[in-house]
């Protein structure tokens, strides 16, 4: 090798390509195309044997990096691939929010186009502990609505109200026209109305697979006689295991599929738990704190799925602490604080709010605590 595919600083040589000769341009043209060819091949496999001249040292170093450290890694290299690749998602059928919250005022309670929940008077109690108390919330269809608030101010409640997990001591609300007060939370989510956890509730003996055809719709062998023989229900299993890969191979989850899913990682199970939800085909998709505990390389994935939902026409609904997400992928954001909607409005209206800041920050921010009046 030449001195001249060395560095003055001692760098690795680069892969040496040989040079290509020139070709006679009397030669008949079959011969050029096979001279040039010829020549392809030959640069390839002396580009190939210097990379597996390299392999050794390279072997040597991954034996050397071990434990945690290169799980993290893997899984952070992982994480950009699943980015890369989630980007290029085409999206010809896709539904836009964009213009759809001109007309509406920001402030507690406004009236949107076209609500597909609409909330009123809900208001929950434990003991003399009000939790929720909201007037009127209306959450629009087809779009990306953030719930935001400082810790305790009754989101996770307010999800668990809606969602049928829990009961409030007073008020209603509808989902797409249709009171939910005292349906019980499997069948809000049979109607379309399907919600994740702040903690996921991966099934960790289970498989990938089997969490995901888990959380299909009217499975016929849930019913204790069907159980019991396969025809009747074998073929619409088939289908859910169809629908389930297609949904993991979305997510990037199809190299995991026959894994336990306890073996997951923090962020592999966010993932999970959101395709999983995707087997109902649901209308409306609530998250809580789906950024959570989740690796920072993974979070821009996250984000493309939650895009990708809105997309294919879907209604977000999604409670996160992490402002940088807010502010990137919301339409509208609704704060609550101690129980109740303080503030409504498009994300880069709410850092101005006098009583968002005073929420997040006190009603002292700014001012000298020390001075004497």
């Amino acid at each position: 090798m030449s001195d001249d595919a060395v560095s003055n600083d001692g760098a690795e040589p680069s892969a040496h390509i040989p040079e290509v000769q020139p070709i006679d341009a009397a030669a008949p043209l079959s011969e050029q195309t096979h001279a040039a060819e010829q020549a392809s091949i030959d640069a390839a496999e002396a580009e190939l044997a210097d990379l597996e001249a390299i392999e050794p040292e390279q072997a040597d170093l991954e034996s050397v990096v071990a434990g945690p450290a290169a799980e993290e890694a893997i899984e952070v290299e992982e994480a950009m691939h699943n980015v890369q690749s989630t980007v290029s998602i085409p999206r010809a059928t896709t539904a836009s929010s964009e213009g759809v919250f001109d007309d509406v005022v920001a402030e507690p309670g406004s009236s949107k186009p076209d609500p597909i929940v609409v909330a009123e008077g809900i208001r929950r109690q434990f003991g003399g502990l009000v939790a929720v108390d909201v007037d009127r919330l209306e959450i629009q269809r087809n779009a990306i609505t953030a719930l935001i608030g400082p810790n305790g101010a009754g989101k996770t409640t307010f999800f668990n109200l809606l969602t049928g997990f829990d009961q409030p001591n007073e008020g209603s609300w509808t989902f797409d026209g249709t009171p939910l007060l005292g349906i019980a939370p499997h069948k809000v989510a049979q109607m379309g109305m399907v919600r994740t956890f702040q903690l996921t509730k991966a099934l960790s003996r289970m498989t990938v697979i089997e969490n995901m055809r888990l959380g299909a719709n009217h499975q016929k062998g849930e019913k204790l006689l069907q159980g019991l023989l396969q025809f009747p229900w074998r073929k619409q299993e088939d289908e859910n295991t169809i629908r389930a890969d297609e949904l993991l191979q979305r997510f990037k989850l199809d190299h995991v599929r026959d894994e336990f899913a306890g073996s997951l990682s923090g962020g592999q199970r966010k993932l999970l738990e959101m395709a999983r939800s995707l087997m109902v085909e649901p209308r409306m998709v609530m998250l809580d704190e789906p950024m959570a505990g989740v690796n920072p390389a993974l979070k821009q994935s996250l984000l493309e799925h939650i895009k990708l939902l809105r997309n294919e026409g879907r209604t977000v609904l999604f409670v996160e602490h992490d402002m940088d997400m807010v502010m990137e992928i919301s339409d509208w954001v609704v704060v609550m604080a101690e129980g109740r909607i303080i503030a409504e409005g498009p994300p880069e209206t709410l850092g101005q709010n006098q009583q968002v800041i005073d929420a997040y920050l006190g009603t002292h921010q700014g001012a000298d605590l020390g001075e004497e009046e």
